[in-house]
């Protein structure tokens, strides 16, 4: 937008006709002869000035070179001085053709505030282009705006898929009944398929595959009485051999577990952690004439303190 109303590619030099004054010709860039927009001094003899985007494209050839006098360009650097003279200049805007004021509010103008500048639908999904003063008619009739159901379901639906939401989702669209030709609410259909008379429905008696009409669920197990026994006699013989081998198998593992425990485990080994808890008390010490304990003779080997030590004692098994 901003090039549409500079009238020339963006950050290169403006059209010379935005500008309601005659622009002087110091002004013009010696590249690529438009206004020069960011102007910078190059490092020549003549201190010539060009666009700052035209300095970058030339600077893609070396060596860099002015295109005014030709001499050789080590540096450049942009000029503030010469950059605000051509800010004050007044320019009019060319798309809507009303606007007038200095080149410094120009941009602002052109990409955000001009009537007449090209903007996109900012719905997701939407490409439309069209003037800024169009697009709130556009967002009206966009295809991809957010519209409430038809049918005051409480969902927010876009606009080109409200058929299918409709069609396929939306609890309240009146839809048949799959089986019989009641009519209802879509989100009302589960519950009436739990008591649709024509809805078919397993037979409880297992093993049968026929699943007749919920209507038809007693008249067919009257008719089918007999097969229904049959079928349930079968299942009893094939339970009953079912729990026989298994009966059988738990009491071979019942004699199994017998001969490893007989042939594994002949005794059984007790652990005793004091033997002193097994020695009776003793009998206090007899007293002498004077009150005193009489010291107790001890035979030749007998240890004067007894040692502790873990005792074992073997109980043979029955």
């Amino acid at each position: 937008m901003l090039a549409q109303a500079a009238g020339g590619p963006l950050h290169v030099g403006y059209s010379p006709q935005i500008f309601l004054q005659e622009v002087d010709n110091v002004f013009l860039c010696a590249y690529c002869h438009g206004v020069m927009c960011q102007p910078v001094t190059l490092s020549c003899s003549s201190s010539h000035k060009i666009c700052r985007h035209c300095c970058t494209e030339l600077s893609k050839t070396e060596p860099l070179t002015c295109p005014s006098c030709h001499e050789p360009v080590k540096t450049h650097q942009l000029d503030i001085p010469f950059k605000t003279l051509i800010d004050h200049l007044t320019v009019r805007c060319i798309v809507c053709g009303d606007w007038t004021g200095p080149l410094e509010a120009f941009e602002q103008h052109a990409e955000c505030l001009c009537p007449s500048r090209v903007v996109g639908c900012p719905h997701p999904g939407c490409s439309h282009t069209c003037r800024a003063l169009e697009l709130a008619d556009h967002m009206l009739v966009c295809d991809y705006r957010c519209v409430p159901c038809e049918l005051a379901c409480g969902a927010d639906v876009i606009a080109k898929d409200m058929q299918s939401h409709l069609g396929t989702t939306c609890p309240r669209m009146a839809i048949p009944c799959t089986y019989c030709t009641v009519t209802l609410p879509r989100g009302d259909i589960p519950t009436h398929l739990e008591v649709c008379p024509e809805m078919p429905v397993d037979c409880p008696v297992p093993g049968c595959l026929i699943r007749p009409p919920r209507v038809q669920l007693s008249a067919h197990l009257h008719d089918a009485a007999v097969d229904h026994v049959a079928a349930l006699t079968a299942l009893l013989r094939e339970t009953q051999a079912e729990l026989a081998a298994k009966t059988t198998e738990c009491l071979q593992l019942r004699e199994d577990l017998k001969r490893v425990v007989a042939s594994d485990a002949d005794t059984v080994t007790v652990q005793i952690s004091s033997p002193a808890a097994m020695t009776p008390a003793r009998k206090p010490a007899p007293l002498t004439k004077r009150g005193r304990p009489r010291k107790e003779r001890r035979g030749k080997g007998t240890p004067a303190v007894e040692q502790e030590e873990e005792a074992r004692v073997v109980v043979p098994l029955e």
